[in-house]
């Protein structure tokens, strides 16, 4: 079996949009986040054009929103980061040149590692460590779901 290893650190700008429910709280606007992602994965086929990919990665996640309450506004960012574990597997099919167009799809399993909290409003401004101040999970299961282009 041939083994084949690669490593990419790559970025990701996203636009999350949520529901919320805060008792007497109103948001403007929709929930938003942007982040990074860097991680390295390997590649070992497993039968034929089937591959399995695990990956190892780094992720930036969370919200942003401005929050009104009895006339007051703040501007409230939730800011979260994963150390993300998907367990992929990668079709691969043969075709005549020398370019290899894949896809890939598998579980992702996250772990927080640090959580923050900041808001302003007005002339006040402030940040909390929530890791430990709110109820908040340490597990995230998650889906993966690609495509790409491999050159030689």
């Amino acid at each position: 079996m041939l083994l084949r290893m690669g490593y990419t650190a790559r970025t990701r700008d996203g636009y999350r949009v949520a529901v919320a429910a805060v008792s007497g709280v109103t948001t403007v606007g929709a929930l938003t986040a942007t982040g990074f992602l860097a991680g390295a994965y390997l590649v070992k086929p497993i039968a034929g054009t089937l591959s399995l990919r695990p990956e190892l990665l780094f992720s930036q996640k969370g919200a942003k929103t401005t929050l009104i309450e009895e006339d007051v506004a703040a501007d409230v960012e939730l800011k979260l980061s994963y150390i993300d574990v998907p367990v992929l597997l990668q079709l691969e099919p043969t075709t005549a040149g020398s370019i290899r167009p894949h896809v890939y799809g598998g579980p992702s399993f996250g772990f927080k590692a640090n959580c923050k909290l900041e808001a302003s409003a007005g002339d006040v401004s402030g940040s909390v460590d929530c890791d430990n101040d709110f109820d908040l999970k340490s597990f995230d299961l998650g889906g993966v779901v690609g495509a790409g282009i491999g050159f030689p």
